[in-house]
């Protein structure tokens, strides 16, 4: 299959800009040590060599595009309307091709074969923009409830020196508005709480998320191997934890815990279903007692940290147990050596 790749910059910045990511290690080595091989060199240093060819305000008005990492994905466009092509490339079975985020692509098939491809697209709503999302308008609930200047109300003509038929007339009245909302937006930054929006974030990464991958050797070790079964009515393989059962987190991000003022809930993805959103959230209802043992695991990962170390902040072995219990069920945890398995009623 051949991809095109198209943009709205002349060929030339394009070369340009791929020249400024490749530089020889030295002006006359470069040709004879890699052009031969067919080697790529990518730029870490002495990039001297070509600062007079792209400038960083050069790179500032090539880039200065909404396209340039996408929010969205585009609609399909016309053949038409997407310009000259600035590269080609013809991938064969097995080969990968990487292109950031609004790089317009079209693809074709070689017509004396077929093609089959897959088009995964990554870091989506993944930006500072969707954590600001979570951030502001939580910022400007506490802002409202803490700050009487917030709850001031409008001038009483505000309509008449706002809006769009009135954006052009700088009226002192409307001055003054504007004035205002930024002193206020100058006091919401201290009301911004970017951890907790983070929290909101990975668990919304939570719920998109596929399931962990697992590895041969960390299956034996999970409940996914290790799990119990029930066979004619009775219980078989259930694990038994001591105190000096080594525990460590699956993947450090396959949990969030998220903190609000009722309780603490620990959302996770081992169990999410493999169609998109095929599930509930999956969430573990956490006692607030017991967070800190959410906190040391997550601190050790991914080293192996045995259960007596985790029973902090005065909680009884039992509790810490049932704790490490509930999240070996759900595939959170891997073991470093088999649990004991017994026979139940």
């Amino acid at each position: 299959m051949s991809t095109v790749f198209h943009n709205k910059d002349p060929v030339s910045e394009s070369l340009k800009l791929f020249k400024w990511l490749i530089a020889p290690l030295s002006p006359t080595s470069f040709f004879k040590q890699y052009w031969e091989v067919k080697a790529l060199h990518i730029q870490h240093n002495s990039a001297y060599y070509f600062s007079d060819i792209l400038t960083t305000a050069k790179l500032d008005s090539i880039f200065r595009d909404s396209d340039v990492l996408a929010r969205e994905s585009s609609p399909n466009l016309r053949h038409d309307d997407i310009g000259k092509p600035f590269m080609e490339v013809t991938l064969n079975a097995g080969d990968m091709l990487y292109f950031p985020r609004g790089t317009i692509h079209e693809g074709r098939t070689d017509p004396e074969c077929h093609s089959f491809h897959i088009t995964v697209s990554v870091y989506q709503h993944n930006s500072f923009a969707d954590l600001l999302e979570y951030a502001l308008p939580e910022a400007l609930k506490k802002a409202s409830f803490d700050n009487v200047h917030f709850r001031k109300g409008l001038p009483l003509n505000y309509l008449k020196h706002t809006g769009y038929v009135n954006k052009n007339i700088l009226s002192e009245e409307r001055l003054n508005i504007m004035a205002e909302i930024q002193k206020l937006f100058d006091s919401l930054r201290d009301y911004i709480d970017i951890d907790k929006a983070a929290d909101q974030l990975g668990r919304r990464f939570m719920y998109d998320s596929m399931p962990p991958v697992l590895s041969k050797q960390e299956i034996f070790h999970t409940s996914k191997y290790d799990g119990d079964i029930m066979k004619e009515g009775k219980i078989f393989n259930r694990a038994e934890f001591d105190m000096d059962t080594e525990v460590r987190l699956l993947r450090y991000f396959c949990v969030r815990l998220v903190i609000d003022e009722e309780c603490s809930k620990l959302y996770y993805n081992t169990e999410n279903a493999k169609m998109y959103h095929g599930e509930e959230e999956q969430v573990l209802v956490i006692e607030f007692n017991l967070i800190p043992t959410i906190e040391m695991l997550q601190s050790t990962y991914p080293k192996f940290t045995n259960i007596k170390s985790l029973v902090v902040n005065n909680n009884s072995n039992i509790e810490t147990i049932q704790l490490v219990s509930d999240l070996w069920e759900r595939g959170l945890l891997i073991t470093n050596n088999s649990v004991t398995t017994v026979i139940g009623d």
